[in-house]
């Protein structure tokens, strides 16, 4: 993801080395209208530099309240008594994504943090609008450890009715 971000870095910065040169020194190929192109394309490419570099690192914080995911700027924290179930998922689809979503599922909202080719950890909540929240990790096992602790609850065996992640 690094390189990913430093390459559209590099062509944000051909794109703005562009509009700049086009601007303050002569048009290129006497066309005005390009100007709006190198910036347009400036922005878009900017843009996703910065969030593919902002959404490199997941990072879980457990503390005697709950549950923290930092994913990027995105924060959520999660109390032990909202946890209702929890399940480890190993197994891997191919429609499994990276990412921050919400969605609507069948069971109602629920939202991901997940990192692609990572196993992932399913929680149920018991209050809220969104009903599930799914988040990677690389300790599944000591995942499970700690949820068993703090919330009294063994692991769920029961299929969730997301069937995308």
């Amino acid at each position: 993801m690094t390189f990913l971000a430093i390459f559209l870095g590099i062509i944000a910065g051909g794109m703005f080395g562009l509009l700049v040169y086009h601007v303050t020194i002569a048009p290129i190929d006497n066309e005005p209208a390009l100007g709006w192109l190198f910036l347009f394309e400036f922005l878009i490419m900017g843009g996703l530099a910065y969030f593919v570099s902002n959404f490199r690192n997941l990072n879980l914080i457990f503390t005697y309240q709950g549950i923290v995911i930092r994913f990027g700027r995105i924060q959520r924290f999660i109390s032990w008594t909202d946890v209702e179930s929890y399940r480890i998922v190993t197994e891997r689809h191919l429609t499994g994504s990276g990412g921050w979503n919400i969605r609507l599922g069948k069971h109602g909202w629920y939202s991901s943090y997940a990192v692609i080719g990572k196993p992932r950890v399913r929680l149920q909540l018991n209050t809220g609008r969104i009903k599930e929240i799914v988040f990677s990790t690389t300790n599944p096992g000591e995942i499970a450890r700690v949820m068993k602790k703090q919330t009294g609850k063994d692991e769920s065996r029961e299929t969730s009715g997301v069937s995308n992640q």
